[in-house]
């Protein structure tokens, strides 16, 4: 016969189970949460009514363009390909060579102060500049179609992400430009390498230096500021006349006789207004003699020979 016995009660130790839930909801709260990580690109657009104008409103004159230097490109902000909004981007292997014409537009005070694609801090009143394919960082002269004024930026951020804008310029940037109010502008985007742009520079500072060096002599300004003299050229006067009109009459009784210009011109003899009338200049003071005769068969007074 199969006996069955009695189980005992189990007893719990529920001091144990309180441990165990406490532990495990104290390892929840210590995990590491996860995160997803920034891609480093600035995706948000500027649109109209979105950003705006600091306070503070530098003038044009006393902003600066960038200067150009050899810095070292690094992998902050340039991921290559990246997408933003569907949309694929790459990243140019060298800034070298690019040369853009498009549109412009300006970000201002509501990205001041935050980070750029490459995790530097984002400046309105700096001269810097986003791009969406430029290696970051590069140098670029951007130039305003519509009045031909110029600055060079840096490029440190990403955008502008629309069709019709090659390039996002800082607050500072658009005013030298000539163009914050408006808020857009046509302009050509063009790479400035550093080492020619401090060749230039130097040459350019060379050349003031030499100007200042240069010593003046009396000599010296006396030639620059003497006007040249004119080479006296011949003329015949056949009459000098008080009466406009019958200088004027007689100078055209005369064209026909000669090959020569026929010339009245006025003159003040002390309070009296005389009108010459010439003939010339000649080619030569030799050519006279033959136009005289031609004068004085014709009833005209053969005049006198002139330089002047």
């Amino acid at each position: 016969m199969k006996v069955f016995g009695v189980i005992a009660p189990v007893k719990v130790n529920y001091g144990l189970i309180f441990v165990a839930i406490v532990t495990a909801l104290m390892s929840g709260c210590m995990s590491t949460p996860t995160s997803t990580p920034s891609s480093g690109i600035r995706d948000e657009p500027i649109t109209p009514g979105r950003d705006s104008a600091p306070s503070h409103r530098p003038e044009a004159h006393t902003l600066i363009s960038a200067t150009p230097k050899h810095e070292a490109i690094k992998r902050a902000g340039n991921r290559s390909p990246y997408k933003v909004a569907g949309i694929q981007y790459s990243v140019l292997a060298s800034p070298k060579g690019y040369k853009e014409r498009g549109g412009a537009s300006w970000y201002g005070a509501k990205f001041h102060g935050r980070k750029t694609s490459n995790g530097e801090t984002y400046n309105q009143y700096a001269m810097s500049a986003a791009h969406k394919t430029l290696p970051i960082p590069c140098y670029v002269k951007v130039t305003n179609l519509a009045n031909n004024k110029q600055v060079i930026v840096r490029v440190n951020d990403r955008g502008p992400f629309h069709s019709k804008r090659i390039i996002d310029l800082s607050y500072a940037a658009a005013i030298k430009l000539g163009y914050v109010d408006k808020g857009v502008a046509q302009v050509e985007v063009e790479y400035v390498d550093p080492d020619q742009w401090q060749r230039e520079q130097a040459a350019k500072a060379r050349a003031k230096t030499q100007v200042k060096a240069t010593p003046v002599t009396a000599g010296a300004v006396a030639h620059a500021t003497a006007k040249p003299v004119a080479k006296a050229q011949p003329y015949l006067q056949i009459a000098a006349v008080s009466n406009r009109a019958s200088a004027d009459k007689l100078a055209a009784s005369i064209r026909p006789l000669v090959s020569e210009p026929v010339q009245v011109s006025a003159t003040q003899s002390g309070t009296t207004t005389l009108y010459r009338v010439r003939v010339g200049p000649l080619s030569s003071r030799q050519t006279a003699p033959a136009i005289q005769a031609k004068l004085q068969a014709a009833g005209f007074a053969a005049g006198h020979l002139i330089t002047r």
